[in-house]
């Protein structure tokens, strides 16, 4: 089934895999043709991508890159990508996004109930995926931008924390 989009938030599209199965290969791809831009790891950003200081696709160390320094920035203020940003996201996921909390997602999905919390927490986490990947869609330099995003993971709790 088809849900129209709102105009202005970007369209991404979340491919769920299995470890080794070929779902970042095809995130890889599709971000290759027009209309696509493929962001990386942006729902681990927090958690590996920047305390590693991983390699952007553009080949610069994550801390060096412009592009993501200047999203860091407009998500989450002057500090950008600061500590106590990046533990707040790994927080919130770790409260409400990983694959022990699915019967809780689910229940939250299917019938609006659950603590209020955790209604909160998801709430909180869509927001801020939301706004992450608006700003990556409205940054120049992000390739196709406007088009879709395609976001490959192993992982359910993501997933549906942030499209509920």
């Amino acid at each position: 089934m088809h849900r129209q989009h709102p105009v202005g938030r970007p369209h991404v599209v979340y491919l769920g895999g299995f470890g080794r199965s070929g779902s970042t290969l095809l995130e890889r791809v599709l971000g290759g043709i027009p209309g696509w831009t493929n962001v990386g790891e942006l729902v681990d950003l927090p958690r590996s991508v920047h305390p590693h200081n991983e390699l952007c696709g553009c080949g610069r160390d994550f801390s060096d890159c412009s592009f993501w320094s200047e999203v860091g920035r407009r998500a989450h203020g002057e500090d950008g990508w600061s500590h106590a940003a990046l533990q707040r996201l790994v927080d919130l996921r770790q409260g409400i996004a990983r694959q022990r909390q699915l019967g809780r997602l689910l229940v939250a999905a299917r019938t609006g109930a659950g603590a209020d919390d955790f209604i909160a927490k998801i709430a909180d986490y869509q927001r801020g995926s939301r706004s992450r990947f608006t700003i990556v869609k409205s940054k120049p330099g992000s390739g196709n931008a406007p088009g879709r995003m395609p976001k490959a993971s192993p992982w359910a709790g993501p997933l549906l924390a942030s499209t509920m």
